[in-house]
């Protein structure tokens, strides 16, 4: 193969029911160019391992195979898979989901040939139930074209980053430039790599968006797998809470290494903290309530009444 003008990421852990449905939908491209796939494979201990090794054998001078020894996690494994990259434009997929669409990344880079300003070029998710076996109906309100051709810098990564509770861009619906998240990674390493990160799209999508326009396409082109226990998704209100809540911390740590300043996601970040107090008020967290209100007060954002209110009444009752 010559140089890869696309690398696609492919991570997994412990994914072997859903493993080779996401390989065989990158693998289904038809594309006018070269493309690599770097499979990451974060150290599982199901069959995993077995089937990416099995397609690495049979695809040898298309998949870059990486066995990591022990599990780093998803952000570390995705920036590791990042920096053995060939290509110019990085694509990605999560080892549980799959591609719809076998022109996928040709619609994308067709976008980027006709459109050399852009910085990344997205489509859109489809959520695939698992229990269910089908798709559910979009609900996002975001499904169109919400970033125009000079809808570019700080004031449009602030707005994006105080949309998360309906995300405008799924990463893995996308494609990207390399050249500007690689150059923010090794800038900006704690946004992206720190123990305290859940979630690589959030500074990916915010540094591109400082970078330049992106391009939407109206074609589906991501089977987003909803599963009853995954990283973003759980049973668990706990759980649940806790990555909402570490996503909320992240994004603050985001705007503010970025230079968007507080004032620029204060309207999310205050539903956020409000959001997670009462789910604390709810549950008698006290732990968890002291957790909120510390970082609460570290920001700076203003507190009302009610909210100081809340906050003695769980450490009262806890």
């Amino acid at each position: 193969m010559e140089k890869p003008l696309v690398s696609v990421i492919l991570l997994c852990y412990n994914q072997e029911d859903f493993i080779a449905q996401a390989i065989e939908s990158v693998l289904a491209q038809e594309t006018d160019f070269d493309y690599e796939i770097i499979l990451g494979d974060d150290a599982s201990d199901d069959d995993t391992t077995h089937i990416c090794q099995q397609y690495k054998h049979i695809y040898p001078d298309k998949i870059v195979l990486q066995l990591n020894e022990n599990n780093k996690g998803i952000c570390r494994n995705y920036f590791d898979c990042l920096m053995l990259a060939k290509g110019d434009y990085i694509a990605d997929c999560a080892g549980d989901d799959f591609w719809l669409d076998p022109h996928k990344l040709q619609r994308e880079i067709d976008a980027f040939r006709a459109h050399p300003q852009l910085s990344f070029v997205y489509a859109r998710a489809k959520n695939w139930m698992q229990n269910r076996q089908e798709f559910e109906e979009q609900t996002s309100p975001y499904q169109e074209q919400i970033f125009r051709d000079k809808d570019f810098g700080p004031a449009t990564a602030a707005r994006f980053l105080s949309k998360q509770f309906f995300p405008t861009v799924v990463l893995s619906a996308a494609t990207y430039r390399k050249e500007i998240v690689l150059k923010a990674y090794q800038a900006f390493p704690e946004i992206f790599i720190a123990s305290s990160v859940v979630a690589e799209d959030l500074p990916i999508t915010s540094v591109l968006l400082m970078a330049g326009p992106a391009c939407y396409l109206p074609y589906d082109h991501l089977a987003y797998r909803v599963l009853d226990e995954s990283v973003s998704h759980s049973r668990d209100l706990y759980k649940k809470h806790r990555f909402i809540w570490t996503c909320a911390r992240q994004t603050y740590q985001i705007a503010q290494c970025l230079g968007l300043g507080k004032k620029s996601i204060k309207s999310f970040m205050k539903r956020a903290l409000r959001d997670e107090l009462h789910y604390a008020y709810q549950t008698r967290n006290e732990d968890f309530a002291k957790e909120i209100f510390s970082f609460w007060t570290s920001t700076g954002y203003r507190k009302r009444l009610k909210d100081y209110v809340k906050y003695a009444l769980i450490l009262i009752l806890a």
